[in-house]
């Protein structure tokens, strides 16, 4: 994303924590009070994260302590330590208050792979960094099929074994699922244990002892959140209805959020003189540049067309008369103000 004035740019990806890494960050045992150094061999040996990213932890969020991340995977970036607390407070921004209906985030981890930052501290100020930083967050989560999660109950029921089928039926028509069923040793009892949505759990008491006949009672304790079913940007489903009824509960705007509303697009300029020919051959591509800007012309054009991995010699003879490459060359000469006309080979070589 671009800062309001176009001088400070961010570039970051989203990805989601492991639902045990989670639920880790939230308990506090590798939270921000956890031992830096105790919390980055964990994340490497379990779960399996590098050596640089476990050290560069900045912040976690929202609130300072939720279970999302900001780390620092930069190199060699100018000025980076002066709009550290800038990104600090965008990120506790962005995931108190998501895209999708301004709800808080939970197990994202937001990588920042690098920052061109204004060398003048003026242009670089909070105002400038927070609103690129939150809008970055925003592309990246929109780019990573986010989703809605729901809590979920950890039911357990006592019942005899011949109202075991109602409690079956009962679970199963709302979104639930029996996770174990243990026998009781010298009685004619059956435990049972099933996850059961929240949402789902409203009247869950009164329609289990109907099913049952009286003969089961649940107790009902919070186990863990989890993902939504369905896809939040396919038309018409249920977690986009979900997500819509939210946005109108809220006084949102009652559309799903678009990426082109977050994302800024960084487009190549190139004048018609910085022609370039390329040919594509399979999964490669030949890049030839008459002038390349700041960079390489080579390289920028790869980071707009990744396809772009090779570079080969243009077809044709430049010295012969009329050919492409002896126009393209001409043509470099003409605007460099260099004498329109191939060089000679006596212009160098001396006759001994």
């Amino acid at each position: 994303a671009k800062s309001p004035n176009k001088h400070n740019r961010i570039y970051l990806t989203a990805e989601p924590l492991a639902p045990e890494l989670a639920a880790a960050i939230e308990d506090g045992s590798l939270g921000p009070r956890a031992d830096a150094k105790e919390r980055a061999k964990v994340l490497r040996e379990r779960y399996e994260w590098e050596e640089g990213a476990a050290r560069k932890i900045w912040c976690f969020g929202p609130e300072t302590d939720g279970a999302n991340v900001v780390v620092d995977a930069t190199q060699a970036v100018q000025y980076l330590v002066e709009v550290r607390e800038h990104v600090d407070s965008a990120f506790q921004w962005a995931t108190k208050e998501g895209p999708l209906c301004e709800e808080s985030l939970r197990g994202v981890r937001f990588g920042i792979l690098d920052m061109t930052l204004h060398a003048d501290k003026v242009h670089r100020g909070a105002g400038q960094i927070m609103p690129a930083m939150r809008r970055c967050c925003f592309a990246a989560e929109l780019t990573g099929w986010p989703t809605l999660q729901e809590p979920v109950f950890l039911v357990e029921t006592t019942c005899p074994q011949e109202a075991v089928r109602g409690v079956y039926g009962c679970i199963n028509a709302r979104r639930g699922y029996v996770l174990e069923e243990c026998p009781r040793e010298g009685t004619p009892l059956v435990h049972v244990k099933a996850h059961l949505p929240v949402a789902e759990s409203f009247g869950f008491v009164a329609a289990l002892r109907q099913a049952t006949s009286g003969q089961a009672s649940p107790q009902c304790v919070f186990d863990h959140w989890a993902n939504l079913p369905g896809d939040c940007l396919q038309q018409g489903s249920r977690t986009q209805e979900l997500i819509l009824s939210i946005r109108k509960r809220k006084n949102i705007k009652v559309e799903m959020p678009r990426l082109g509303d977050f994302l800024d697009k960084f487009e190549i300029e190139i004048s018609p003189m910085d022609r370039f020919w390329c040919f594509s051959f399979s999964r490669f591509a030949l890049l030839a540049a008459a002038r390349p800007p700041r960079g390489g012309i080579a390289q920028q054009f790869r980071a707009r067309a990744p396809q772009c991995t090779a570079q080969a010699n243009l077809p044709g003879d430049c010295l012969q008369l009329g050919s492409k490459t002896q126009e393209l060359i001409l043509s470099i000469r003409k605007r460099k103000s260099i004498r329109v006309e191939l060089p000679k080979l006596a212009d160098f070589l001396d006759k001994l």
